[in-house]
């Protein structure tokens, strides 16, 4: 249980690696542009990724999927760690700053999902779902904690720090409760054997942060 395994170093880099990046936003101008200079990073990741998969030539391609990958096939590189460059890719394109609704799909995609994983695999043998085995109840109850806790405090960190304005229809505490649903739903929708649960789980995140965080707002 002590060893650090290849695969949980994947599920560290995975559960904070976006989640460090949405903290330093508050260092990006209030300029239009600034969320096109800020998807520089994860464009080229996309790039490299997409490179490493079809066999470039470069030695360090080859190692960086066998890096990301389970099996060290390279083509694995395009499922999960292609799709959680992209989602952070469109998050920031098509979201930024100006609401929380690019914010909420990559924090819970990454924190929730990353630590499923982790806690799941190690504490989760003896308490599986019984409609989807591959999953544990110890790794939603870290899904639907982290991902909470995580939102919670990247969204307090940015408005604290001006570079996002809260929705003005409810408090905090309600903003906090409405989160915290958020989550816990999305913890169910990591569990259907639907598509990779990096590209559900945002799209579910992204859609439950614009309902419950700013169709109040538009019907009053």
């Amino acid at each position: 249980m002590g060893k650090l395994e290849s695969r949980d170093s994947r599920k560290i880099i995975h559960t904070f690696s976006a989640p460090f990046f949405l903290i330093l936003w508050p260092l990006y101008s209030s300029a239009d542009g600034a969320r096109y200079f800020a998807s520089i990073a994860p464009l080229l990741q996309a790039l490299t990724l997409w490179l490493a998969a079809r066999g470039g030539e470069d030695a360090s391609d080859e190692e960086l999927a066998n890096t990301l990958s389970r099996g060290g096939d390279a083509e694995e590189v395009l499922g999960g760690p292609f799709i959680y460059v992209v989602v952070l890719l469109c998050s920031i394109l098509g979201f930024w700053t100006n609401n929380l609704v690019g914010i909420m799909a990559v924090t819970v995609m990454a924190i929730g999902d990353g630590l499923a994983d982790i806690v799941g695999r190690r504490w989760g043998a003896n308490n599986k779902w019984f409609f989807s085995p591959s999953k544990s109840v110890a790794g939603s109850l870290a899904f639907v904690i982290g991902s909470s806790l995580g939102s919670i405090a990247l969204v307090s960190w940015l408005a604290y720090t001006n570079t996002i304005i809260l929705p003005s229809s409810f408090g905090i505490a309600a903003l906090a409760a409405r989160i915290v649903l958020i989550c816990s739903i999305c913890a169910f929708v990591e569990l259907l054997p639907i598509v990779d649960d990096n590209l559900s789980v945002p799209i579910a995140a992204a859609i439950l942060t614009s309902l419950f965080l700013y169709l109040p707002t538009v019907v009053r």
